[in-house]
């Protein structure tokens, strides 16, 4: 299985200057990282534009 109990996934993106994408990249690190965290692994966001 991928996302095991403990296993850490670090997301980082390059930075965004649209509006719309960030917004698009926040809901989809959102709910990929509640995914992960139900399967019992640890998430962590890098976030390069504030």
């Amino acid at each position: 299985m991928f996302a095991t109990q403990g296993r850490v996934f670090k997301f980082c993106f390059d930075y965004e200057t649209k509006p719309e994408t960030k917004v698009y990249i926040e809901r989809d690190i959102s709910v990929t990282g509640r995914l992960l965290q139900e399967a019992g692994a640890r998430v962590n966001v890098i976030n390069s534009w504030g």
